[in-house]
């Protein structure tokens, strides 16, 4: 888009309305003014009921207000308690290091190796794919794949790498520790990517032709630069795991429990003081190791702040110009495995998807059909798949409309300082690293005092706003933040007032980020049933209604549901793709970014 085309598509015959002037805080007030009042609702205060009913006294027919510690005194004397919180840190700072290692690399490599901008995006898309296939369903691909009779023992025994199976891959903590990195390694790829993508690399080269090695050049430019990333997730990868019931239940066989496993039996007992005690120790848990992450670098600061990088320069000033050097091989094989350790689980999935009727849900193959397919949709099945699919795509559908609205909206507003912006922004914080569990509790908690039922579309979307509109803010800081205010400024000087400006200009520049946004909205909401499970009433999400399938029975039928949405998920994301690039050719030379 051209200066002459910015101004044709702004001097367009306008009637001339009074326009309110408000003060630039009044309007980010206006603008964050939804997410505002999301957050403090549906989790500021049902966080202070908990905290409140914690110290309720109980019994089995109800709760009786009262000040008493006993709850936490029961809690924290109990040496299950302290062997249940052990156990979380183990997983948490093993798997913390093990993503961190990766994600970096794999991150790296994608920002300053892969030199097409189109092929970046595809590649990130390629990571992106499996995480819409439910959560649950990636999950349990572990076991055919790591059991005795699984892919990957069949593989070691046929290259005679080992002479009978090996037993401690599955049900082990070898198996939650895998299944943890194999899940959330993208928590920590994402941020690190958005901080390595404002480094730019004329300073690499400044670093090189000052006699820097490549490593010190890591140590002393590229790690201090993207700590705002490293810190942000390793909070993400911290907080899931510590926030996690299934992996521990699923993959450890019993073996293993979590802090959220111990509190989810609580609650289905309907022991809510104690249950809520235990949810205000791990909220203290993890607000402390939040905390120290943020005395480690200010993240609030390093998000909302403009970047001054030209991306628009980095597909052609990548590392080593046009001669390959040895790191890109390296991390190139190293993304290569990271794809096989992603999809080969998938991949063992969508084969016994195809299982005949007498076989089950491990190797080896008794006869190939479809009957596992055809079971989807046949009625009379224990799980009402295609209802719940329909729930999941109406609820993520709504979900992904409001958080791209209130999150752009947002975005715009924190461009400028505003009384509170500060208190707002750790909120969403709060809201986006609190265990799942716990605002979904709290949530119910807060319907059920109140005397309201529960519902799909009020407590259960309440809930998933908590955790998708944190995600989009964040995204908007990355997206507003590249954004360059200078076509702002010219159409202002051609006469635009700032509805015209926003219309015209910012959006239309801003539309690939914010479908990206809407894109993650969906995603997450689609995948969602820890926060779904307590607010959802009696109608079940597709994620719930697997894992209801799981806890009763197992059957191939469960893989052919994670190959059909992994199929869909490669559609839609084919679809986006498309939409971005083309949007990107409609926009011609125009970068919008600094």
């Amino acid at each position: 888009m051209s200066q002459q085309a910015l101004g044709s598509s702004i001097r367009r015959p306008r009637f001339d309305i009074p326009v309110l002037r408000l003060s630039p805080r009044v309007v980010s007030w206006l603008q964050v003014g939804p997410l505002s009042v999301i957050l403090v609702v549906l989790f500021a205060l049902p966080t202070l009921l908990f905290l409140v009913v914690s110290f309720f006294d109980y019994d089995r027919t109800g709760l009786y207000p009262a000040f008493i510690l006993d709850n936490y005194r029961e809690l924290l004397t109990t040496p299950a308690t302290i062997r249940v919180y052990v156990s979380s840190l183990k997983f948490a700072v093993i798997v913390w290091a093990i993503t961190l290692c990766l994600g970096f690399n794999i991150a790296y490599f994608l920002m300053f190796h892969v030199r097409n901008g189109v092929t970046r995006t595809a590649l990130f898309l390629l990571c992106f794919v499996p995480f819409w296939t439910s959560g649950i369903i990636r999950t349990i691909a572990w076991i055919p794949f790591l059991g005795r009779n699984g892919a990957f023992n069949q593989l070691l025994m046929h290259l005679h790498l080992t002479s009978r199976p090996l037993d401690f891959l599955l049900f082990s903590d070898f198996a939650v520790i895998v299944t943890y990195v194999h899940l959330h390694t993208l928590l920590m790829a994402g941020p690190v990517a958005n901080s390595l993508a404002k480094i730019d690399p004329a300073l690499l080269e400044a670093a090189r032709d000052a006699g820097a090695s490549r490593w010190q050049s890591m140590v002393n430019v590229v790690i201090p630069l993207s700590k705002t990333g490293i810190a942000l997730g390793s909070i993400l990868v911290f907080t899931q795991v510590m926030g996690d019931y299934f992996v521990v239940k699923q993959m450890s066989g019993g073996q293993s429990a979590s802090i959220v496993s111990a509190l989810s039996t609580e609650i289905q007992a309907m022991q809510y003081p104690p249950a809520a005690a235990n949810a205000m120790v791990l909220v203290l848990f993890v607000a402390v190791l939040v905390a120290v992450l943020m005395r480690v670098v200010d993240v609030r600061k390093e998000l909302v702040s403009r970047g001054d990088v030209a991306s628009s320069g980095r597909d052609t000033h990548m590392m080593g110009g046009d001669a390959r050097p040895w790191t890109f091989y390296a991390l190139a094989a190293l993304f290569g495995a990271y794809l096989v350790f992603l999809y080969g689980p998938m991949l063992v999935i969508y084969v016994l998807s195809f299982q005949g009727p007498d076989g089950g849900v491990t190797f080896p193959m008794v006869g190939v059909s479809v009957l596992w397919f055809e079971n989807i949709v046949k009625p009379g099945q224990m799980a009402n798949i295609p209802v719940s699919f329909g729930r999941s795509l109406g609820l993520a559908a709504l979900v992904s409309v409001l958080t791209v609205v209130i999150a752009v909206a947002a975005g715009f507003g924190f461009r400028r300082r505003f009384p509170g912006s500060g208190a707002l922004f750790y909120i969403a914080i709060a809201s986006l690293v609190m265990p799942s569990l716990l605002v979904g509790f709290g949530i119910g908690l807060g319907f059920q005092v109140l005397g309201w039922e529960p519902g799909l579309f009020t407590s259960a979307l309440g809930a998933q706003l908590t955790w998708t509109l944190p995600f989009g803010l964040l995204a908007m800081f990355a997206v507003v933040n590249r954004f360059n205010r200078s076509y702002e400024e010219a159409a202002s000087d051609l006469g635009a007032n700032a509805w015209q400006r926003l219309i015209h200009v910012s959006l239309p520049i801003l539309l690939p980020g914010i479908l990206g946004v809407g894109v993650g909205a969906f995603t997450l909401s689609y995948d969602e049933y820890a926060r779904t499970t307590l607010t959802a009433g009696n109608r079940n999400t597709l994620p719930l209604e697997i894992y209801a399938l799981i806890s009763s029975s197992s059957s191939p039928m469960l893989f052919a549901i994670g190959t059909v949405t992994t199929a869909f998920s490669f559609l839609v994301i084919g679809v986006t793709l498309w939409a971005i690039v083309r949007m990107q050719r409609r926009r011609g030379p125009l970068a919008g970014v600094d």
